[in-house]
């Protein structure tokens, strides 16, 4: 009798960072891969920062000494260093972390990782600045305008009413990624940068129109486990999926609790692997669409 069993695919995480001097070629980052990579990532839809725990086994002397944090007299005082972290399946792979560098600290030999400790857009919040933006303006065009001042793209996934609702003016002074604090204290929409890119959405997404293709959930989908319902909406753990994104429309079909069954939008992504290890899975906190 033939095996029927299939072949789980080929895990790949990588690395890139921005290093001091570019290449010859005019690249200013350098991809590590190959390595054992472990890591741990959280995104939040709304004004929280996305962060990372990211460790790298064995990279060259000269990359552990340009982006370690410790101090001494034979190693630079720390600047700032952006790191991404792409993770997937071979051919599959998709960024599921962009940010700084706070902290990286290095072990003991044999084994040597580099223990990183990472922020989304932490080195925006200490360059203050303060600047007014005369209205009335489209909450759209407002974050539009912050964007540009991040250094980050702008995508809105929001109604057109929500888009163009007009503010008399906006006013920021202080640290530039409060600015996206402050437009969703207007209570109007909701604004969050994940990957360098500054998202803008309604309070609630917009709901899957009748007959909308919407990304299924299930034991056969590569759903870990059984769901978790709670007060407002449900957790789940699913195989690593880098393409799973805020706010867009899920919709979960569970044999075990069917009570749980419904459409969704994650509001919380937990990215978690280990390359060489077990660990391998995406986590989602998901709140139900109304009246759907």
């Amino acid at each position: 009798m033939p095996d029927e069993r299939k072949e789980l695919p080929v895990r790949r995480a990588y690395v890139d960072f921005e290093i001091k001097t570019p290449t010859q070629d005019g690249q200013n980052a350098k991809r590590v891969e190959g390595l054992n990579i472990r890591f741990n990532v959280q995104k939040f839809r709304g004004q929280l920062q996305g962060r990372a725990r990211i460790s790298i086994c064995n990279l060259e002397k000269a990359d552990l000494e340009y982006l370690t944090t410790f101090m001494s007299p034979w190693i630079e005082i720390t600047k700032q260093k952006k790191i991404q972290l792409f993770a997937g399946y071979e051919g599959k792979t998709g960024l599921i972390f962009s940010g700084d560098i706070l902290k990286a600290i290095p072990t003991i030999p044999p084994d040597v990782w580099l223990n990183c400790e990472a922020l989304g857009g932490y080195y925006n919040n200490l360059i203050v600045e303060s600047f007014t933006i005369n209205g009335p303006i489209a909450i759209g065009d407002v974050c539009r305008t912050v964007a540009d001042k991040l250094g980050v793209s702008f995508v809105s996934k929001a109604s057109e009413s929500v888009f163009g609702q007009k503010v008399d003016a906006f006013c920021h002074t202080g640290g530039l990624n409060n600015c996206v604090k402050k437009i969703n204290e207007l209570g109007l929409c909701c604004a969050w940068v994940e990957n360098e890119t500054l998202f803008l959405d309604d309070l609630e997404p917009q709901k899957p129109q009748q007959g909308e293709q919407v990304r299924l959930i299930s034991e056969y989908s590569g759903m870990v486990g059984i769901p978790e319902p709670g007060p407002i909406g449900v957790d789940l753990s699913i195989l690593m999926d880098p393409s799973i994104k805020l706010g867009e429309p899920i919709e979960l079909k569970s044999k075990l609790i069917p009570s749980a069954n419904g459409v969704y939008y994650p509001y919380c992504l937990e990215h978690t692997g280990e390359l060489r290890g077990n660990e391998w899975y995406t986590k989602l906190k998901c709140r139900r669409f109304n009246n759907v």
